[in-house]
Formats: structure tokens, C-alpha cells, sequence
């Protein structure tokens, strides 16, 4: 008779292991709801750091705008050639007034108000300090920013920008440095110019060339002869829609090689006559006696190598006061006419200028200048005034400016011509005039800058234009190598830019 096995000990067996993984899988089960929690809480904390790190970084962008937007509309200006203590505390606090009258109230800022400039102690030093309160940075206002903008006594001319972006509980610094400079944007270009510019003979013009001359109807902004370089771009303020109706195209007068022509330019603000103030050089120096002089008639403009013949009947009769052969150290030349015949000038020599009325017209022949000269300043420079306010150097003329490193010629809304034959004259630094000439041989270790308009000429503004050579045939050589590092002289009213220093980011 056969039996069957007795499997209760099985069954009771597989039921223990049954109910072991049951327990184990609802273990699991709850362990990975636990860890999908743990997830996504992490997910969303990981969310929040990113809102609160883009909340931070969008608002050094916004920042940036309030800055930009300050220095085109409301910045401060300066004769001085850097920014001073006081400027930079000046701009700081005029800053502040600024953004709270375009933030307060606003809806931006849900109706708050931008904090009063506060002084603190901070790291030893007092500290100026204002805020830009909460600005939602999403729509749910679940991450906002804030702005901190500083200003410490040891160092007043940096911007300190301290943006933080908070959402729910967390929350991520950052911070840039801004740079409080004087516009020198000029000094970037080996020529700037108001009136046209016309290049030619073997010249050479480094880092490139700019005008915001806008009438090409009556000349065109730019010419360059086949012989002439300009080792960088040619910038024009103009469009190339600006030609379509006038018969020819930039491109058929720029000529020479260059790096090409670069259309609508941003407008470089060049000074007019209200931004000089040259006073302080001549109460740096004495007068010029008049001792042992002659005179002498001349005209301008004049004969072609003629100076006591007119050139036409609209040329200027002038009696200059004849110095000769003298070394002129540190001197102040009353206005009026004069001739300087084989002298030295050590120093500065500044020229004295009328409003208006009489000539001062300066004739230099074969002078050697190891200073810089330095004019008054014309309120105009008209069809008159052309003729009568004049730098005008003649002969063999040599330049080695050792006194002053930022100008050569300061000669505001003077007509200055640079004619000298000499092959070893270097000018450093600015040679700036109304309009500027610069014929024969020479070495300019700077920029050639022209600041008058010549549409005040009437009819003569298409022949005063910015000259740089003599001959489209060559014969004579001119180079110009700016340099942007050097400061702007004394005297020169420009405006204090706010300049983002990128190597300053730090997240705090």
C-alpha cells in the first residue's frame, strides 16, 4: 500500500519565505518611496540653488544696465586728467540719487524704496554702502534678487556690486568690480576728427582711424591714397545707404590698405570748445618779454612759399613780433601775432588768446620745441577764426617732447599746421588742434586729434578738412602710433565711465 510524503513541513516552510519577501518587497516599496521623497526634495533643492544662483547673476546684469545707463545720461565730468578722491565720491553718491529716482516706488521694487547712502565700518575701513531692495526674479516671487553697491575709502574710484539671488530658504553671492576712468576712448585711434580726413604720401597710420563727419554731399569722411596704410579699420559714423544717391562709394576714395571700413560707428563725443579749460598751465608760467624784437608784415594764407605775399583777397594781414635765436624756458606769449625764428623752447610755452577779437596767429620756423605748446581757448573756430587763430609751423621744425608726456599741442579750435621737413622730429603724446595738418616728414607718438566741426565754415568745409601727407606721389614720411595707456592732459573736460573689471567676478 503506497503513502503519500507529509509536505506540511514544506508548506509551513514556503509559507515563512512568502511572507519574508512580501515584508522584504514592502520594505523596498517603502524605502523607494522613501528615496523618490529624497529625490525630489533634492530636485527641488537643486532647483532652488539654480534660481537663486540665475536670481544672482541676472542681477549684475541688471546692474550693469543701471550703470550703462547712467554714465550715457546723468555721469559726472572732469578737466582733471584721472578721477580724483572727490570725483569718485561725487559719482558714487550722484549714482545712488540716480538709481533711486528710477527705482522708488516702482513696480519692480513692489512699491519699496532704494536704501539712503549709509557709511559703515568693513574690513577696518569705512565703507559706503546703498541697496536696491527685492526684485522678483520669477513670476511666483519664489526667487528674488537684491543689490548691494559699495564704495571703500582706500580705493573710491572701484564700484563695488554685490548681487544675491534667494529662493525659499537659499540663497547665492556674487560680485563684480566696476572701474571709475576718464573717457580717453579717443587715444584708441591714431586719428580722430570731426572734419574729413585725407591721407596721403608714405604715411602710416597704426591701430586705425575715425570721423563722425556726416555730410558726404559736400566731401566724403575718409580719404586714403593708393601709397598711404592704416594698420587697423577705418570707422565712419555714416551707413553705406548714406552714398547710394551721391554717385560714389566710401570704398572708391579709401584706397590704401587697411583693415577695411566699419560703418555706423558709435558717436565717439569728441570735445568741443566748452570742454577745455587751459588755465592752469598758464599760471604754471611767466611772461615772454617782448625785448629785442623786430616786426615783420605777413599774410595768411599766403603765397605758396611766400609769407609777405597773399594768397588771395581773403588772407589776413598780420605784424607779427619777430623772436629770434632765443631759448624761451617756461614761457606765457601775450595774445596777438608773432614770429619764433630759430628758437628753443624748454618746458611749456602757452599762447594767450583774445575772445574774439585781433589775431593770434604764431608762426614757428626752424624751432626746436623739448615741451609742449598750449593755447587759450577760441570760443569758435569760424571763417574768420580759421584764419586768425594759428599754429603754424614752418622750415625745419623738431619736436622732442620731454616736459610733457600726454600732449605735444594743446591748441583748441586753432588751425594748426605741422610742415616740418625734418625726418626726426617725434611729437608725443596728443597733437590737438580745431583742424589739424600734418605735411612732410614726422613721428607721432600719440593721436592726431581735429575737434571742430567745419560745417561752421560755410562754403570752405570741404577744403579744411584733416590732413595727413602732401602728395598722392609720395616723397615724404609720416607715422602715427597712438597709445591708449596714456592719459588725457589736464584741461580736457571728458566724462568718468563705469568700466566692468571681468577678472574681478567672485561668487561669495
Amino acid at each position: 500500500m503506497l503513502h503519500k510524503p507529509d509536505n506540511r513541513k514544506n508548506r509551513g516552510a514556503t509559507s515563512v519565505m512568502a511572507v519574508f519577501f512580501v515584508t522584504l518587497f514592502g520594505i523596498l516599496a517603502i524605502s523607494f518611496a522613501s528615496l523618490s521623497d529624497v529625490n525630489v526634495q533634492m530636485a527641488r533643492n537643486h532647483s532652488h540653488v539654480a534660481d537663486a544662483q540665475a536670481a544672482a547673476e541676472s542681477g549684475l546684469a541688471y546692474a550693469r544696465f543701471l550703470i550703462n545707463d547712467f554714465v550715457t545720461n546723468s555721469a559726472a565730468t572732469s578737466f582733471q586728467n584721472q578721477v580724483t578722491d572727490e570725483d569718485a565720491t561725487d559719482l558714487f553718491l550722484n549714482f545712488a540719487d540716480y538709481v533711486a529716482y528710477a527705482l522708488d516706488g516702482s513696480t519692480a521694487l513692489d512699491g519699496a524704496l532704494v536704501t539712503n547712502v549709509t557709511t559703515t565700518a568693513e574690513a577696518g575701513q569705512n565703507t559706503a554702502v546703498f541697496s536696491v531692495p527685492p526684485v522678483a526674479f520669477t513670476a511666483d516671487r519664489n526667487a528674488q534678487l537684491t543689490l548691494q553697491f559699495k564704495q571703500y575709502t582706500d580705493d573710491p574710484s572701484t564700484l563695488y556690486v554685490v548681487s544675491t539671488g534667494t529662493c525659499q530658504d537659499l540663497s547665492r553671492s556674487v560680485r563684480l568690480t566696476w572701474q571709475m576712468e576718464k573717457d580717453r576712448r579717443m587715444l584708441e585711434f591714431a586719428v580722430a576728427s570731426k572734419s574729413p580726413i585725407e591721407i596721403t604720401d608714405n604715411s602710416t597710420i597704426g591701430t586705425g582711424i575715425y570721423t563722425d563727419w556726416n555730410n558726404p554731399e559736400i566731401t566724403p569722411p575718409v580719404s586714403l591714397a593708393a601709397i598711404s596704410t592704416v594698420d587697423g579699420k577705418v570707422n565712419t559714423t555714416l551707413s553705406p545707404e548714406d552714398f547710394d544717391a551721391l554717385g560714389y562709394a566710401l570704398e572708391d576714395v579709401v584706397l590704401g590698405t587697411s583693415d577695411g571700413i566699419y560703418y555706423d560707428q558709435p558717436d565717439l563725443a569728441l570735445p568741443t570748445a566748452d570742454d577745455f579749460d587751459t588755465s592752469s598751465y598758464a599760471s604754471q608760467v611767466t611772461v615772454l618779454s617782448s625785448g629785442h624784437t623786430t616786426n615783420q608784415k605777413e599774410f595768411y594764407p599766403h603765397a605758396p612759399g611766400e609769407y609777405t605775399t597773399p594768397l588771395g583777397f581773403d588772407s589776413v594781414e598780420l605784424n607779427r613780433t619777430v623772436y629770434e635765436n632765443r631759448v624761451i624756458t617756461d614761457r606765457r606769449a601775450v595774445s596777438g601775432n608773432a614770429l619764433f625764428r630759430n628758437c628753443i623752447f624748454e618746458g611749456i610755452f602757452y599762447i594767450g588768446t583774445s575772445d574774439g577779437i585781433g589775431t593770434n596767429n604764431v608762426r614757428f620756423e626752424n624751432c626746436v620745441f623739448n615741451g609742449p605748446v598750449i593755447t587759450g581757448v577760441p570760443p569758435k573756430f569760424g571763417p574768420e577764426e580759421w584764419k586768425k587763430n594759428v599754429l603754424y609751423f614752418t622750415g625745419d621744425c623738431g619736436f622732442n617732447n620731454v616736459a610733457m608726456e600726454e600732449a605735444t599741442i594743446l591748441a583748441p579750435n586753432y588751425n594748426v599746421d605741422i610742415g616740418s621737413e625734418s625726418a626726426n622730429s617725434t611729437l608725443t603724446g596728443l597733437v590737438l588742434g580745431g583742424v589739424v595738418d600734418v605735411r612732410g616728414n614726422a613721428n607721432i607718438d600719440g593721436t592726431v586729434v581735429s575737434m571742430a566741426d567745419p560745417l561752421e565754415l560755410g562754403d570752405l568745409a570741404d577744403h579744411l578738412d584733416t590732413n595727413i601727407g602732401i602728395s598722392d606721389n609720395g616723397g615724404h614720411t609720416i607715422t602715427i602710433t597712438p597709445s591708449p595707456d596714456r592719459l588725457l592732459p589736464i584741461g580736457i573736460k571728458t566724462r568718468i565711465l563705469l568700466l566692468p573689471d571681468g577678472e574681478s567676478y567672485v561668487e561669495l
